[in-house]
C-alpha cells in the first residue's frame, strides 16, 4: 500500500484524513509523526504517531477529534508548495 492510500478514520469509522508525510526520529529509525490532511477542511496537521492506532490494514484516530480541530493553524500549510 503507497502512502497515498492511507486514509484516517475515526473511531467510529468516518473518513477523518489522508496521511501525507511520516516524519522518522533520526536517532530511533522509528515513525514519531505523521502529516495528515483533515478530509473536511484540507488544513494539514502535525500529530504524533501514537495518536493513531494500525489495525487490519486501517489507521484510526486514538485520540479525540475535538482537541485536534481546536489547534491553530498549523505552520506546516505554509511551507507547503
Amino acid at each position: 500500500m503507497s502512502i497515498e492510500n492511507w486514509t484516517v478514520q475515526t473511531t467510529n469509522g468516518q473518513n477523518w484524513g489522508y496521511i501525507k508525510r511520516l516524519i522518522l526520529d533520526s536517532d530511533t529509525r522509528e515513525i514519531s509523526h505523521a502529516d495528515v490532511i483533515l478530509a473536511k477542511t484540507g488544513r494539514l496537521i502535525r500529530l504524533p504517531w501514537r495518536s493513531f492506532e494500525v489495525r487490519d490494514g486501517w489507521i484510526k484516530l486514538r485520540i479525540s477529534e475535538r482537541p485536534v480541530r481546536s489547534r491553530r493553524q498549523s505552520h506546516l500549510s505554509s511551507r507547503e508548495g
